[in-house]
């Protein structure tokens, strides 16, 4: 090794099937070196892990032509030293999704490897095993079926009602971990999109003095009182629409043969030759995801749903507050929050700006993410 080469040796582990009691398990430890004057970033470690993988996939007992991903995330504790397989192996076993969620921080791999600590470091593959289409999509049509059947979302969303579906017995159950027993897989795992706003929550960029702007008129406008839902939109759709998206904002109802829906906002990702519009993005004056379950459940969207997760973000804005969640049907429909509520109202905070400015950072780095991400859901499409 060439002297001054900085070097990541780390875990490659395996991320198995929802169904199966573990969650993750250690494959090998991967190895990349890169010289301080490279601008190397964490698309590295990614390249590293598959290479690894893929030499070593015939002892791995993975076919080396199968679908991979990788991601990359730092601990925020230093990783169990390097043993034997079996130490490896049993040093490893304590990950699972709660470990994950609470100790580990997803690295984009855009970002540079400069401060990330290469003893925290960990790699998460991902195989995508061949489904016998037909008998998923016979279950994922099931579940269509099932929640085309339920109240409609104004009313599905009662207490009473979430008491009946939101059962691990019901098939078109939402996993979105309420209640405990419908712990969904991460989405992150469904649609790049998803990890991409997270980690544009988590270091957002520098907004511009336009996007600034835009942000301090919302926070502004969302402050304030109005007499009716009618008013309060048609203040704040002007500028939301010009931070984020035409139409993010707006009234667009949407008619399907097993609903009718009236959602704040929509925005559409594009058009199939049958006519059926998807959808990037909903946007609900009340936090009620379920809306993005109708849309994707009706009939229209049956040939969306045998080529695509669908993958959605549901913007809630319940009174002065927003919230993010990320929406797929899968092999169940799985809704979960991107963040938590983030509130317009301006507020005491420690980073020496004033409660208004602080409150216009916050909205603009949050308009900056969705319209980034929602760009990148559009072009999917």
């Amino acid at each position: 090794m060439a002297e001054g080469f900085r070097t990541f040796t780390f875990p490659v582990l395996l991320a198995l099937p929802s169904s199966s009691d573990e969650k993750y398990r250690f494959l090998l430890s991967a190895y990349f070196e890169y010289a301080p004057s490279e601008r190397a970033k964490v698309s590295g470690l990614e390249e590293a892990a598959l290479a690894a993988v893929r030499l070593s996939a015939r002892r791995l007992k993975i076919a080396s032509d199968s679908t991979m991903s990788v991601g990359i995330y730092q601990l925020c504790e230093p990783r169990p030293l390097e043993g034997s397989l079996k130490d490896m192996k049993n040093a490893y076993s304590i990950i699972n999704e709660d470990y994950m969620e609470k100790k580990a921080t997803y690295l984009s791999h855009l970002r540079s490897l400069n401060g990330v600590k290469s003893d925290n470091v960990i790699a998460v593959l991902t195989v995508m095993h061949e489904v016998n289409q037909s008998e998923a999509q016979i279950r994922r049509e099931g579940i269509a079926a099932a929640a085309q059947k339920r109240e409609s979302p104004s009313t599905g969303a009662s207490l009473t009602q979430r008491t009946l579906t939101q059962n691990d017995g019901r098939a078109d159950a939402v996993y979105n971990y309420r209640p405990a027993e419908l712990t969904p897989p991460p989405i992150t795992i469904y649609h790049p999109v998803f990890a991409k706003f997270l980690q544009l929550m988590a270091e957002p960029p520098d907004p511009t003095h336009e996007e600034l702007g835009r942000a301090h008129e919302f926070v502004c406008l969302a402050s304030a009182y109005y007499r009716d839902e009618a008013e309060r939109v048609g203040k704040l759709s002007r500028s939301i629409n010009a931070a984020v998206h035409d139409g993010i904002l707006g009234t667009h109802p949407l008619s399907y043969t097993s609903s009718k829906l009236a959602p704040g906002g929509v925005v559409f990702s594009g058009k199939t030759p049958s006519g059926f519009l998807t959808i990037a993005a909903i946007l609900v004056l009340e936090a009620k995801a379920e809306i993005g379950e109708a849309v994707y459940s009706s009939d229209e969207a049956r040939h969306i749903r045998e080529a695509s997760c669908c993958p959605a973000l549901i913007i809630g804005m319940p009174g002065p507050n927003i919230i993010v969640s990320g929406a797929v049907f899968a092999d169940k429909i799985i809704t979960q929050t991107l963040t938590d509520y983030i509130s317009v109202i301006p507020r005491p905070n420690r980073n020496n700006r004033s409660p208004f400015d602080d409150a216009g950072y916050r909205i603009a780095h949050l308009f900056c993410a969705l319209k980034e991400c929602i760009n990148n859901l559009e072009v999917g499409f």
